[in-house]
């Protein structure tokens, strides 16, 4: 379905990470661009009826310390996280 509401040239890029033990919490989810990105506390599923979550637009140093973060892959003992797997969607829309 998301080829379909993505615009033509636009490409989407879907990555997984694993915590790793002593790191950062991995629960926040966050949506970062090659501009800038966004928190959302509760993460990215539809969630329970009433329930609400934090939408936050991230400032230029956490924004920056995300990106590092979340940008290298190996060797996990020098990145917060551990690369799952990644998949990307290019629009069609």
């Amino acid at each position: 379905m998301l080829p379909r509401i993505i615009p033509n040239g636009l490409t989407v890029r879907f990555v997984r990470w694993r915590q790793l033990a002593g790191g950062d919490e991995l629960h926040p989810r966050y949506v970062l661009t090659e501009r800038g990105g966004i928190r959302i506390d509760a993460g990215l599923d539809d969630g329970a009826d009433g329930e609400t979550t934090d939408v936050t637009l991230l400032d230029a140093a956490v924004y920056r310390v995300r990106r590092e973060q979340y940008g290298k892959r190996e060797p996990p003992e020098e990145n917060a996280f551990e690369f799952v797997d990644e998949i990307t969607i290019v629009g069609q829309r």
